[in-house]
């Protein structure tokens, strides 16, 4: 069974809906890591939510570039600390950075996985993995 974690640094119901969405096929196990609990709302199947420890804000809007990356940085500590969201990681066949505070951690994750399929958008994850799937 195809496993599919979404990290997201903000929680925005309408863009965690739509990006599950590609992922809708019961064959698929999505796990949402994000700093504060998501309840999953009309979406089939229903994900996990690994919720990070540690503060941090919701939005990040009208914030200056330093102040992104800062919360870029803290969502990537937060992640890396986190032993259950590791997990998930690990196990993981496709990881999509969903938001622009998730991009640095997604990055990372890149690098250290790089057999894994990581992207900031869940339809290109999807495409990617179905042209994978398809030509093994």
């Amino acid at each position: 069974m195809p496993r599919v974690v979404i990290i997201s640094g903000t929680v925005d119901d309408d863009a965690l809906t739509t990006a599950c969405s590609h992922f809708a096929d019961p064959r698929f196990t999505v796990t949402i890591i994000a700093p504060k609990s998501w309840a999953a709302k009309s979406v089939s199947p229903a994900p996990a939510t690994i919720v990070l420890a540690g503060p941090g804000r919701d939005h990040l809007t009208d914030q200056q570039p330093r102040a992104l990356a800062s919360e870029s940085w803290k969502l990537w500590m937060r992640y890396r600390d986190d032993p259950t969201a590791k997990k998930a990681v690990d196990q993981a066949d496709v990881i999509v950075a969903l938001d622009e505070t998730a991009i640095y951690t997604g990055w990372r994750l890149a690098r250290q996985l790089p057999t894994r399929i990581v992207s900031t958008s869940a339809a290109t994850a999807r495409g990617e993995f179905d042209a994978h799937a398809g030509a093994a």
